[in-house]
């Protein structure tokens, strides 16, 4: 039975009732109204082409060019404008749905109820309901209503909060620019003055300079060539080049989300610069379907198509992680998570995620802050699920219409409390943004001529920035006599570069590393700075620490150990200039995490931390000036030159400029010298504690290349690096058991053929007290102590990457049983941080290779006898006179060979062994 049908029996769906009573909710329109200037025309002449739309485009001056029905009027798209009439419409029909004229009743279209860009028959309104695309669906899994608000919606505008009240009902800002102009119309001169004061000061005391790095990517290239204006393609190429600079494109199994995405050009070209063959994820997340998407063009023309997958929704409603395509088990071949029995309740639990760059080209307003909000959000429930890398690996966002963003979805609210910036403030400051991209002025202030057509044409075309008209633009300089175009171009600047800094500090907060750079020149865009992000790589150190296995790698926690040092180090510097002298006080703060760590015979310090000291100064008109100064980033991966100060005068004025300069040229300058020795002096101190040990290389020794030999040669360390000075030092304690006699146990540690058997390397060892032994080629070298045969060996030992003349003290103790022989092992004076790679060592270069050598049986060399050969040869006799045979040429100096009897079967590899040593 066709759905069309199904309604004739069934009860309807909750919103097709809705839709037929009248009390469905007005729909969602996403569409931003256009601001564009109408020009007066006359309509041109009647369409004389056949079946042409006779729907008059009142902004483009022309027909619409769809073609109509049979006997129509009017296309598809503008039907409802079109009157018919009919005599076969039931007359209840008639009743409700039209005018009866002259015994016809006459149909009409209306909107449909889901979506008012599109008609229907309003005699035909429930069955069009039923298969009508635009009807609501269940929420998916990824959809919670305003998840990524800051704060609560505010549910009534008020009078402060007027922009609300520009909203349309999902939140989305109407632009209407002359409300929000008449906003800051209400202030007096004296209000907006002070309201300009403050927000100049704050960005003297926040804002640094931004870098201009300006890349290019050749995945545009050819776009670059067949289009007339390319300026859309530099931007594209710039943060392309960036991403790559980023190491954003390096993982070919990455998922790449575009947010507000639209046709999703940005991916398009991404997929060029990608190429993936398959690998990637492309999401894209737009709030309406696009026209004209480029979706097909990302799938790619290989045998697998690339995973593509678009949501329509609000990014305020995204619950990153619930999206299934984030899934590695989620591919190009498999586009449907696997169901499994036990986790149908929970199918998105526990299961690797593939890592997530998120980028966007032009996200305006309060959708960038929903955006990051959204991804640290993904990143903290993904950190608290596992201790794992940040699977976001990147962020990209290129930054416009900050006259769109609002208090609510703005996510640093503490910023805005430090700078002291009130919701009411936070309106004002958003519109007072919008005065730096509006270039229009210039023809009004500058020039009337035909010269000043270029700066309007700029934005003209770039309809994603086109938020102010010339008289808006006039009215504004009316009510603000005292500032040019240059000066509220410029105040309209420093109000953007507040916003974003906020959203910097928000993304270092959650563990990135972000920062702000123009990725192109103003003419080729007004809105031409770009958010980068990527994790931090000292958040990446910490985990691989805490996951990675520690045989090569020692940390040391130093985070105490650097507040002291910097509260002696950082206090009483001071800079004169001029007459006017500052000196800094003392260190209140030192928040972050300083680590020293060694990796394969290096030591590496890890820190990165913020640091907050006081100051106090004098002008030289002997105004006494205190106030703070504000180191946000100290870190291992950044170069003193490098290192922000934001300075905090108590009172702040102008009298007070002089000491901010010269704290910002003077006394920073020495606070970098100072900061440019923590590293060094953080090993110096700490590095003894963490063990130097060189790269652990695969040491090859003379050995017998032999079919039956089944374990390589040792790996050992081998040192090139040492140092001086006391060393931390532990204790290593074991037991373990050999099936084996404690005399054989004995024999086989001092018994240099043995020995040379089962460390397959040239050793030395002579069973005296007094003897200096040598394993694995030198790399373990020592001294024996002491002797009790079959009782007790005691010996001096060391690594050859230990510390110059340390040696530890290794005491071995045998007590036999019935059947094995237990050795209690004791070792003293291990350098801290090596213990885990030392008992690593014994246990895989001492006792298993001891037992793969001469097998789990008893070694008893007491046993050992002329067998007589008139001896019944039965298999088990034949065993045991080989393996004695073998012990006896051992224990004669005439060579070394293992016998594996672990399944019965002998060995060939001590033959082996044997001949070759014997030769030696």
């Amino acid at each position: 039975m066709s759905d069309t049908k199904r309604h004739l029996e069934n009860k309807e769906p909750e919103p097709v009732a809705k839709a037929l009573a009248g009390t469905l909710e007005a729909p969602v329109l996403h569409h931003r109204p256009r601001r564009k200037r109408q020009k007066v025309q006359a309509p041109p002449p009647v369409p004389k082409r056949p079946r042409q739309c006779h729907f008059l485009l009142i902004g483009k001056n022309k027909y619409c060019s769809l073609t109509t029905k049979l006997g129509n009027k009017f296309c598809g798209e503008h039907s409802m404008h079109e009157v018919t009439t009919t005599s076969t419409v039931d007359s209840t029909v008639a009743e409700e749905s039209g005018d009866n004229v002259e015994g016809k009743s006459v149909r009409k279209r209306i909107p449909c109820p889901f979506d008012p860009s599109h008609t229907a028959w309003a005699d035909d309104l429930k069955t069009h309901l039923y298969k009508c695309n635009a009807r609501p669906r269940d929420n998916p899994a990824q959809f919670s209503l305003n998840v990524n608000l800051t704060l609560s919606r505010p549910s009534q505008p008020t009078e402060v909060n007027q922009s609300t009240a520009l909203e349309g009902i999902t939140g989305t800002p109407q632009t209407t620019s002359g409300t929000r102009s008449d906003l800051l119309s209400t202030l007096t001169d004296e209000q907006l003055l002070a309201l300009i004061k403050k927000v100049q000061d704050m960005y003297t005391k926040h804002v640094p300079e931004f870098r201009t790095l300006i890349l290019d990517h050749p995945a545009l290239d050819e776009r670059k060539k067949i289009v007339k204006n390319i300026k859309h393609a530099h931007q594209q190429a710039s943060l392309l080049g960036h991403m790559q600079r980023l190491k954003m494109l390096d993982d070919p199994t990455a998922c790449y989300i575009e947010f507000g995405a639209g046709r999703g050009e940005l991916s398009n070209y991404l997929k060029i610069a990608v190429d993936d063959h398959g690998t990637a994820t492309f999401i894209l997340v737009d709030r309406t379907p696009a026209r004209n998407k480029f979706d097909n063009a990302i799938l790619g023309l290989e045998e697998i198509k690339t995973l593509v997958k678009r949501h329509t929704m609000d990014i305020k409603d995204l619950i990153l992680a619930e999206i299934p395509e984030l899934r590695r088990d989620v591919t190009a071949t498999q586009r449907e998570p696997p169901i499994k029995k036990d986790c149908m309740n929970e199918p998105y639990k526990d299961i690797d995620k593939k890592p997530v760059v998120a980028m966007s080209k032009h996200l305006c307003g309060g959708a960038t802050d929903l955006t990051l909000k959204c991804l640290t959000s993904y990143h903290q429930s993904e950190r608290e699920k596992s201790p794992s890398p940040s699977l976001v690996k990147g962020i990209l966002i290129a930054l416009c219409c900050h006259q769109l963003c609002h208090h609510y979805m703005y996510p640093n609210q503490e910023f805005l409390k430090e700078i002291d910036i009130s919701p009411k403030e936070f309106v004002y400051l958003t519109r007072m943004s919008s005065w730096a991209v509006c270039v229009n002025s210039t023809k009004s202030e500058n020039s009337s001529g035909p010269s000043s057509t270029s700066s309007d044409s700029l934005i003209a075309e770039d309809d994603e920035h086109n938020v102010g008209t010339g008289k808006e633009l006039e009215e504004l300089g009316s009510h603000l006599p005292t500032l040019d175009f240059q000066a509220r171009e410029r105040l309209g600047q420093q109000c953007k570069r507040l916003l974003d800094i906020g959203r910097v500090r928000y993304l270092q907060e959650h563990g990135f590393d972000a920062e702000l750079v123009y990725y192109v020149d103003k003419e080729t865009s007004l809105e031409n700075l770009a958010l980068m992000a990527g994790c931090t790589r000292l958040f990446e150190r910490q985990f691989w620490l805490l996951t990675s296995p520690r045989r090569h790698w020692v940390d040391k926690n130093c985070l105490n150990w650097a507040k002291s040092y910097f509260e002696t180090n950082l206090s009483e510097i001071s800079a004169e200039d001029n007459g006017s002298t500052v000196k800094t006080l003392v260190v209140t703060s030192v928040t972050g995490d300083v680590d020293v760590n060694q990796r394969k015979g290096k030591i590496i310090t890890i820190f990165d931390v913020a640091i907050t000291l006081t100051f106090e100064g004098t002008t030289n008109n002997g105004i006494a000036v205190t106030g703070k100064i504000d180191i946000p980033e100290v870190a291992h991966d950044t170069e003193p030159e490098d290192y922000v100060f934001y300075v905090d005068i108590d009172g702040d004025n102008s009298s007070k400029q002089p000491i901010r300069d010269l704290i910002r040229t003077k006394l920073s300058d020495e606070l970098r010298k100072k900061l440019a020795i923590f590293a060094d002096d953080l090993i110096r101190v700490h590095g003894k504690d963490v063990q130097v040990e060189s790269d652990f290389s695969q040491h090859s020794t003379p050995a017998p290349s032999t079919p039956s030999s089944s374990s390589p040669a040792p790996t050992v360390p081998k040192s090139t690096i040492t140092t001086t000075g006391a060393v931390n030092t532990t204790t290593l304690e074991e037991s373990v058991e050999l099936q084996a006699s404690a005399h054989d146990v004995y024999d086989v540690l001092l018994n240099q053929a043995k020995v040379q058997a089962w460390t397959r390397s040239n050793s030395t060892i002579e069973p005296k007290v007094g003897s200096k032994f040598s394993f694995f080629g030198g790399n373990v070298s020592g001294e024996i102590k002491e002797l009790v045969e079959n009782k007790k060996i005691v010996q001096s030992w060391r690594l050859g990457s230990w510390p110059a003349d340390h040696h530890s003290t290794v005491t071995m103790e045998f007590s036999q049983s019935t059947d094995s022989t237990t050795i209690k092992f004791k070792q003293e004076g291990v350098p801290v941080g090596e213990q885990d790679i030392t008992r690593q060592n014994w246990n895989n270069y001492y006792w298993a290779e001891i037992k793969r050598t001469f097998g789990y049986v008893r070694l008893s060399s007491s046993s050992i006898a002329a067998v007589s050969s008139q001896s019944a040869p039965s298999p088990s006799n034949k065993k045991r006179r080989h393996r004695r045979a073998v012990e006896k040429k051992a224990a004669s100096g005439g060579g070394a060979m293992g016998l594996y009897t672990g399944a019965g079967l002998a060995v060939l590899t001590a033959f082996a062994l044997g001949f070759w040593f014997s030769k030696k």
